[in-house]
């Protein structure tokens, strides 16, 4: 398994990356209520490693069932496996979002908190996912999460930068068969740039 250590020898995520993707999709209203919810789920602190694990695996398997992403984030691969891509620059200072500050805290050393609840935005479906997956793996250290995303055939290891994850190709990683997979992901990329151009959340 590839890991990246903190400091003090604490894994943690590789912030000292040569090429950034920005995200086009990420709902921040979405992405704000899950990201929250499994922080409170922690207890109002949350590692965020472990949190962007989380996101990832919950965006995951409402692809899986729904088609549907969560949180609209894009996706990347990184060394310590793949995460939200919006929700990555949040954690780490490179992006800005009101919606974000006014719920999340800044990082402090390797845990944010929980500051405000957000509005509810989410449907009962995706409700229901987020709490399933921290009721599966929210005993799992962010340690023990990336050895579980690392095992995701969607991921690859990026040798220190990060890679962009297809909605095909993740969508393959859940099993579905190359047809399938593109087929849908086609329909979801329509859908969202309907969206954008109409301004719909």
């Amino acid at each position: 398994m590839h890991h990246f250590y903190g400091q003090g020898g604490n894994r943690g995520l590789l912030f000292h990356q040569p090429q950034q993707i920005e995200p086009m999709r990420a709902n921040e209203k979405r992405l704000v209520e899950a990201a929250t919810r499994l922080i409170a789920f922690e207890g109002g602190t949350i590692n965020y490693t472990k949190l962007l694990k989380l996101l990832y695996i919950a965006d995951r398997e409402s692809l899986r069932r729904h088609h549907n992403s969560i949180t609209g984030d894009d996706y990347i691969s990184m060394n310590a496996g793949p995460v939200l891509s919006h929700a990555y620059n949040l954690i780490k200072g490179e992006a800005s979002s009101e919606i974000w500050s006014r719920s999340v805290s800044p990082r402090d050393g390797y845990n944010v908190s929980l500051l405000a609840e957000p509005a509810c935005v989410l449907s009962a479906a995706s409700r229901a996912i987020l709490d399933e997956v921290y009721e599966q793996y929210g005993h799992m250290n962010y340690g023990q999460l990336i050895d579980l995303v690392h095992t995701y055939p969607e991921w690859r290891f990026p040798k220190g930068s990060c890679l962009p994850i297809s909605l095909e190709s993740l969508l393959r990683g859940c099993g579905y068969e190359n047809q399938d997979a593109s087929s849908i992901s086609g329909e979801l990329e329509e859908i969202g740039e309907c969206h954008r151009i109409l301004g719909i959340a």
